[in-house]
């Protein structure tokens, strides 16, 4: 922007909406900022010598038009590709995106309907035959297979060899195994019961015309070995049978060195047999597999016809017709590229191949003749693509991100310019101690074959000598056997965090990062990162427990969240004014706020009843209000009393939102 590149031809793209319009957010801050003179701490090296007036004059201009900045996820960024180019693109131009969950619906629906269709005719096939076998898993199987297709376009069955070949090979290894046993000098009773097991599997096994079929692909599938031949895992056991074969050679009056050659005979024999096996079963799973996905193929075609005739795209629709229209109308892509012609990737680990391919078609140029050429041979044009990526933080795998397309871009950026990858190694969260901790740890997990190379985190804020950065927990949980479930771990550990926060909120001394003050340690300056969200709420609970409010993106499931329990809570009072428990959390929780003291107090000063004047009153809506003494208490009873007598002339919604 300083340079003069207008707003509208500047794209950033990034991995959520939240961190798009954060991302959006931080721009016209710094933008604000340098307007006014004042040149960002993060800015500085950019700008070493200072604002010139020309930079004054081309940031005021993009301040007034900053709007116009295009920050946005993947898929919102390849929906704008698109959207101008219906035609090209192969869309309906009035076409809407589904989001995620109609989507899935949708897919999930049009696979139930079809697999009903084909178990419910008389047309056979590998399905059926294995819906015969374990319905439940082969109904899982399926939908895991189209999920995938659908996800995974260009993916293809693997390579499938003949069969009869696979099973001459165990016939003929167990015919050889066998006539080794009836030809030995001295046998080993083992080996010999070995041989024959082998060898009754290969009589049973079909011929190679009924194994070919449907019916005889699946019993060849499910087949198992001999339960004399297998671990309790199912695997083959291991020969080891080499004292038993020189015991058997000693017998029959021959040498030691005889013993341990036919045993070494005997166990590549058994060694043949269980090789062969395994290649004929994985030959069958590689048939079958096969055989699934040609015959689902039906399934992801509805699917294109269903969002057709709805005029609807799904988020992969975009990303394939995006990357279509770039590779297939070279005069749509340079035209993107004229206006989009800075591209900003954030958070580029967690991008996969075919997201790369948009990027490289959209910010670079064909060898010279080469218009057809693969993407991976496009010249990026000089300052068109910025990449922003950290491969410690590829976390998005299970989506199809691939680590590899970050190592490939940046190899391919280093072969076009050496200079132009650059390690932003400097963190500007946290101290230097935390940094020589986090280096320390990741230095020889990333350096490794197979990762993508180690960088060392230098540290903006250096170490100021105050209390320790880094610091470890001991939380000892174990009952007097030396045991604790999992949960008592969990639940342990979340107390001993709330605990430790609750120390250092309102004691320790921090330094206030934007007015550079020193200042006492407030709940906002502390974060809480888990691996998981599972199991945050035992966190959230523990710190609420110590007074500590708690701002949670995860954590809580839906029904966990105090809010909804509030919620639950207020519901089931106006449905059942008999609901002591339901009023009585109501009351209590944060939207009424009464301690447990003030509700004993409450219940206690209630009449009680003649009949049984021993038993405490009970608290619900069927009290007299007035015999409540607790002024808030009453008011909120009073109120719900009133809404509970309302309930069978409004709609619960109406109800809930009055209350």
């Amino acid at each position: 922007l300083a340079e003069g590149v207008p707003p509208k031809s500047i794209a950033a793209v990034t991995f959520t909406e939240l961190a798009a319009s954060e991302l959006l957010i931080r721009v016209c801050d710094f933008v604000a900022e340098l307007v006014t003179g004042t040149i960002p701490t993060e800015l500085r090296i950019a700008f070493p010598s200072g604002l010139s007036e020309i930079h004054n004059s081309n940031l005021a201009a993009a301040s007034a038009a900053i709007d116009e900045i295009t920050c946005s996820t993947i898929h919102g960024f390849c929906q704008r590709l698109i959207k101008p180019y219906p035609v090209e693109a192969d869309i309906d131009p009035g076409a809407g995106v589904m989001d995620r969950t109609q989507a899935d619906l949708a897919f999930i629906e049009i696979v139930d309907t079809w697999l009903r269709e084909q178990l419910s005719g008389s047309q056979g096939g590998i399905i059926a035959e294995m819906v015969l076998q374990s319905p439940g898993e082969t109904v899982g199987l399926i939908h895991k297979i189209v999920a995938n297709l659908r996800k995974r376009r260009t993916v293809s069955a693997p390579p499938v060899t003949p069969l009869p070949p696979h099973l001459c090979a165990f016939r003929d290894a167990t015919e050889t195994f066998s006539d080794f046993i009836k030809t030995a000098p001295a046998v080993e009773e083992e080996t010999a019961m070995f041989a024959n097991s082998l060898a009754e599997m290969a009589q049973a096994m079909e011929d190679a015309a009924t194994a070919e079929t449907p019916a005889g692909l699946i019993r060849l599938l499910v087949t198992q070995p001999n339960p004399e031949l297998c671990t309790k895992s199912g695997s083959f056991l291991a020969f080891k049978k080499k004292g038993k074969w020189v015991d058997a050679a000693k017998r029959e009056g021959l040498a030691k060195a005889d013993g341990e050659r036919l045993n070494a005979a005997a166990e590549g024999h058994y060694a043949a047999c269980c090789e062969a096996w395994q290649l004929l079963l994985q030959n069958v799973a590689s048939r079958v597999l096969s055989d699934l996905i040609a015959q689902v193929q039906p399934v992801l075609e509805r699917f294109r016809e269903y969002k057709r005739s709805a005029a609807l795209l799904d988020f992969d629709d975009l990303i394939f017709a995006a990357r279509d229209l770039l590779r297939d109308h070279s005069e749509v892509r340079l035209a993107l590229g004229a206006r989009f012609s800075r591209v900003l990737v954030d958070e580029f680990q967690d991008t996969d191949p075919l997201q790369t391919e948009i990027f490289w078609r959209l910010c670079g140029e064909p060898p010279a003749g080469g218009g057809t050429a693969h993407w991976t041979a496009f010249q990026i044009r000089p300052g068109a693509l910025f990449l922003v990526g950290d491969p410690k933080q590829a976390i998005y795998r299970f989506r199809g991100a691939d680590v590899s397309a970050y190592i490939r871009a940046r190899d391919a950026f280093i072969a076009q310019d050496a200079d132009s990858v650059l390690s932003i190694s400097t963190n500007f969260r946290s101290c230097a101690p935390i940094l020589t901790y986090v280096n320390e740890r990741f230095e020889t997990l990333l350096s490794s074959d197979g990762q993508p190379g180690f960088t060392a985190l230098d540290p903006f804020h250096g170490d100021r000598g105050e209390a320790p950065c880094v610091a470890a927990l001991n939380v000892a949980v174990a009952d007097e056997n030396g045991k604790a479930s999992a949960e008592q771990q969990r639940d342990a550990e979340a107390e001993a965090v709330a605990e430790m926060c609750a120390r250092l909120i309102g004691s320790e001394m921090m330094l206030d990062r934007r007015s550079g003050a020193s200042r006492v340690c407030r709940p906002g300056d502390i974060a809480l990162l888990a691996p998981t969200g599972s199991d945050l709420w035992r966190y959230e609970e523990a710190l609420e427990r110590h007074g500590i409010p708690v701002a949670t993106q995860a954590g809580k499931g839906l029904f966990r969240r105090q809010e909804i329990q509030d919620l639950i809570a207020l519901t089931r009072v106006l449905a059942d004014r008999r609901d002591t428990l339901a009023l009585g959390a109501l009351l209590r929780g944060p939207l009424v706020g009464l301690t447990e003291e003030e509700l004993l107090d409450i219940v206690w000063a209630l009449p009680r009843s003649e009949e049984y004047p021993d038993a405490l009153p009970r608290l619900d809506l069927g009290v007299e209000a007035i015999a409540i003494t607790h002024p808030l208490a009453r008011s909120v009873i009073e109120r719900l009393q009133a809404l509970n007598r309302r309930t069978n002339s409004t709609s619960p919604l109406h109800a809930i939102i009055v209350a």
